[in-house]
C-alpha cells in the first residue's frame, strides 16, 4: 500500500514539475577545427570559425565552405548540414531544419534562412542564414542551434494544455494599453522554448496596433497558462 502511494506521489510530481527542473539541455563539447576541415573536405585556411561556447555549436563559419555545385541552393545546404549533423547536434537536417525563405541577390548568390524545428514545431529563436554564391560554393553559415533538444524531453513531444485562443485571452490581459491593440486579430504562434533552462513549450502572442505604436509580444506557457518574462 506504501509502495502504491509512493508511486502516485511520484507521478504527481513529476506531471506538475517543470521541464526546466527535470532537464536542462547541456553544452555539446565544441569539435575541433581538424575535426570540420575533414568532414567538409577542405582546408583550415580556407574558412573562419567562431562558437556559441554556451550550446557548443557553430555561430558562424564563413570562407569556401564547399566544392562548386551545380545543384539547387536547398540540394547544397541540406547537403552541407548533413555532413556537420554531429557538429549541431542534428539527427536529421531535413527533418530538423526547415527552408522558410530563399532569396536571390543582384550578384546571383543565394541566401537561404532556415528554422529549426522539434517535433515538427519551430524552436524560438534558432535560425540559421546560408550564403551560396553563384558557383554553387557554401559562403557563410551564421545563427543559432540548439544540439540535442529532443534529449531534454526524453524523446518524447510535449502537446499544449491550453487552446491558441485561451493563449491570446491570457496575454491580452497583460497588455498596458489593450485599446491601441484590441482592433486587430493578433497572431498567435508555438514554439519550443529553450532559453531558460529546459525545453518549453510556448506561445508567443504578437499584437499589431492600429496606430504607430510597437508591436507587443507575450510568451504564455502552452501547458501551465503563466505569462513568461
Amino acid at each position: 500500500m506504501y509502495m502504491r502511494i509512493a508511486a502516485n506521489i511520484l507521478l504527481v510530481w513529476f506531471a506538475l514539475t517543470p521541464i526546466s527542473t527535470i532537464a536542462s539541455p547541456s553544452p555539446q563539447k565544441p569539435q575541433t577545427t581538424q575535426s570540420i576541415t575533414k568532414k567538409l573536405g577542405i582546408k583550415n585556411n580556407e574558412f573562419t570559425i567562431h562558437w556559441n561556447e554556451r550550446l557548443g555549436t557553430p555561430s558562424l563559419l564563413q570562407g569556401s565552405l564547399s566544392s562548386p555545385s551545380a545543384h539547387s541552393p536547398q540540394w547544397i545546404a541540406y547537403g552541407f548540414f548533413n555532413k556537420l549533423r554531429s557538429t549541431y547536434g542534428l539527427r536529421d537536417p531535413k527533418r530538423d531544419l526547415q527552408i522558410v525563405d530563399l532569396e536571390r541577390t543582384s550578384d546571383l548568390n543565394t541566401n537561404l534562412k532556415l528554422q529549426q524545428l522539434l517535433f515538427n514545431t519551430p524552436v524560438y529563436g534558432a535560425t540559421l542564414t546560408v550564403r551560396i554564391d553563384n558557383s554553387g560554393v557554401v559562403r557563410l553559415v551564421e545563427g543559432t542551434i540548439y544540439p540535442h533538444l529532443e534529449r531534454t524531453l526524453f524523446n518524447r513531444a510535449t502537446h499544449p494544455a491550453l487552446s491558441p485562443k485561451q493563449a491570446k485571452q491570457i496575454a491580452l490581459q497583460h497588455l498596458t494599453d489593450k485599446d491601441a491593440y484590441v482592433q486587430q486579430e493578433p497572431d498567435v504562434r508555438l514554439y519550443y522554448y529553450p532559453l531558460r533552462g529546459g525545453t518549453q513549450l510556448i506561445y508567443e502572442v504578437t499584437f499589431q496596433p492600429a496606430d504607430s505604436a510597437g508591436l507587443a509580444r507575450t510568451k504564455v506557457h502552452a501547458l501551465m497558462g503563466h505569462v513568461i518574462p
